[in-house]
């Protein structure tokens, strides 16, 4: 019983972004779409990192980039911090 009231609570809360919202984020960035899309060099490294993306999520890696992650930035703080 209180599985399925957390089942359902947690799918009442998830909503999706509104439509409007990718018209003004185009509007409101579209002189940075435009400074990627002209600059090979921006270019060249956001096709890259959209490539490695659509490796991760069809291999379904995101778990472990994820801790790998955390890992690594949990290093890099505490040998700055110590």
């Amino acid at each position: 019983m209180m599985y399925q009231e957390t089942q359902r609570s947690l799918t009442q809360s998830i909503t999706s972004i509104p439509p409007y919202f990718y018209v003004l984020l185009l509007v409101l960035g579209w002189n940075e779409l435009w400074t990627v899309l002209t600059n090979p060099l921006y270019l060249f490294t956001f096709l890259i990192g959209i490539g490695f993306i659509y490796i991760i999520y069809t291999l379904n890696l995101q778990g472990p980039v994820i801790q790998i992650s955390k890992n690594v930035a949990s290093i890099i703080l505490f040998s700055i911090y110590f």
